[in-house]
């Protein structure tokens, strides 16, 4: 059977067919037969419900979706796409259920605002996979923050060492990155929350139809403002690849950390052997390539979003194949890169093994202190710029007879009759001292990991709001469905809490008040 009107005759030219047309791969295609036939469970329901179509042709339908339902969409796998994945769709139950099913089914609906409602149905999995594992690389992040706040290292400015600092200072550094990132997630998904359906073809409906009754089945809040709006807007999907290409910033640049304090030049971290590879060529080689993949990969989202936008640059602002088909090619490849990332870059955290030894040398070789030194001259009353000049020529001589600042500093000033607690440069002592300003001072570090661990329990509460949504909406679709059906409606499970996100740690898994607890008491004993 062959879709036609009274324009076009014929199908798609076979050539074009094959580009334009070509299958999706088969758990894309079930997948979007899915949530094509979703809508049009809920579409029916609404129908009848507004008394638009007789219940008996809508529970005859209901039926029908379900037996290709249950049968994995089959029939559907081998049917030509000579016009596309829906035309196909409603072809087979025109064929099975008579002409006047593809009647049905259009009744105040369009492509144009199917095609759109799929799309949203479609990202919520990317969606919640991408913060989901944000959350996860998160806990574990503040859980090594807080383990390791005490562990000396530099704090590296234009890549020289600049300042004292500790591996946990510098994690809750990417954790308040990656804080960011999993809001900016959240707050791009703002429009997943409304339904395009009933817009129609992009001019709303005549029809005297429920689109709040529609959103509500498929798990939205509320329908759409505006019917051009409804079926032209893309910008959802070009909001979330935005913010899942910061997102991967952020990883690419704590993976080049990662990657340079591994490396033999610092010897700062080592890795096990399950995360590094090996050359057959260079057997030495210890190479932490799981890094290396993060450093690519996270290019993902970043060509996806220009690749997107610049489909959609100069298109008019209606329904359109280069907005709507072309422009969305790329996307779910860039979540998936960044959602890859995530877990990569946490199994690397969850492994690595800190050298201490190598990390507070580093710290110490460095002259990381001078700075405090200047500050400890300040209170001799030496002016600003003379406590900074004499500090650089104690790590000029420091350098020319290969002394250690301490060493330097107390042949300088005893020459100058100025007496100091040279104990005080040690870099663990200045870390301690540096206690304001979000400085990695060990009781600071802490205090702001309890404050993130808060943030986390939101971020996880609103996910779990927004999944527990969808899934009460499938629960009221099926029952709705029954009840037309005349079968016993099915039994809804009460969502109104899902099991927490399972991360490899208690103290990741228990309340905001628990973490805020132990993080509090940690800092009073310190």
């Amino acid at each position: 059977m062959t879709t036609t009107n009274g324009k076009i005759k014929d199908t798609v030219a076979p050539a074009a067919a094959r580009i334009l047309l070509v299958a999706a791969s088969g758990n894309q295609m079930d997948e979007d037969l899915s949530f094509i036939a979703e809508i049009d469970r809920a579409h029916l329901v609404m129908l009848a419900e507004c008394g638009l179509v007789e219940p008996p042709h809508v529970a005859r339908l209901l039926l029908a979706i379900r037996r290709l339902m249950d049968a994995g969409f089959a029939p559907i796998h081998g049917a030509p796409l000579t016009r596309g994945l829906v035309p196909a769709y409603e072809e087979y139950l025109a064929r099975t259920e008579g002409a006047d099913a593809e009647g049905i089914l259009h009744t105040a609906r369009s492509h144009n605002d199917m095609n759109a409602t799929v799309l949203k149905l479609r990202i919520r999995r990317p969606f919640t996979d991408l913060v989901r594992e944000g959350l996860r690389l998160l806990a574990v992040v503040l859980r090594r923050a807080r383990l390791y706040s005490g562990a000396v290292m530099p704090i590296y400015t234009n890549h020289q060492p600049a300042v004292p600092g500790t591996y946990g200072h510098y994690l809750l550094g990417i954790a308040c990155a990656l804080d960011r990132d999993i809001a900016g997630l959240l707050d791009a998904a703002s429009d997943l929350r409304v339904s395009p359906l009933g817009a129609g073809a992009a001019g709303g409906n005549s029809l005297r139809i429920d689109p709040l009754r529609t959103a509500e089945l498929l798990g939205f809040e509320e329908p759409a403002l505006n019917s051009l709006d409804a079926v032209a807007s893309r910008d959802l999907v070009l909001r979330l690849l935005s913010a899942a290409a910061v997102h991967g910033l952020t990883l690419n640049r704590l993976a080049t950390d990662l990657l340079t304090w591994a490396s033999g030049e610092y010897g700062f971290l080592e890795l096990p052997d399950r995360l590094v590879g090996l050359s057959a060529a260079m057997p030495q080689q210890r190479s932490p390539f799981l890094l290396e993949h993060v450093q690519g990969r996270t290019a993902g989202a970043l060509g996806a979003f220009v690749t997107a936008s610049a489909a959609m640059r100069g298109d008019p602002f209606t329904h359109s194949i280069a907005s709507g088909t072309e422009a969305m090619r790329p996307v779910w490849g860039g979540f998936s890169d960044i959602v890859d990332s995530s877990v990569l870059v946490r199994m690397v955290l969850q492994g690595v093994r800190l050298n201490r030894r190598a990390m507070y040398k580093r710290a110490r070789e460095g002259f990381t202190s001078a700075g405090a030194l200047a500050n400890l001259l300040l209170e001799h009353q030496l002016p600003l710029h003379e406590a900074q000049r004499w500090a650089g020529e104690i790590v000029g001589q420091a350098l020319e007879t290969h002394a250690t600042l301490e060493e330097a500093a107390k042949i300088y000033l005893r020459r100058r009759g100025i007496s100091i607690n040279l104990e005080a440069l040690a870099p663990d002592e200045v870390c301690g001292a540096l206690a304001y300003g979000g400085g990695p001072a060990r009781n600071c570090t802490l205090e702001s990991v309890r404050h993130l661990a808060k943030r986390w329990s939101v971020y996880r509460e609103s996910l779990t709001r927004q999944t527990c949504r969808w899934r009460d909406a499938q629960n009221e679709l099926a029952a709705a469905v029954a009840e037309f059906c005349e079968e016993k409606p099915a039994s809804r499970t009460p969502v109104s809490r899902v099991k927490p996100i399972s991360i490899e740690t208690a103290w990741v898994e228990r309340t905001a008040y628990a973490a805020a607890v132990r993080c509090q008491s940690t800092a009073n004993e310190a």
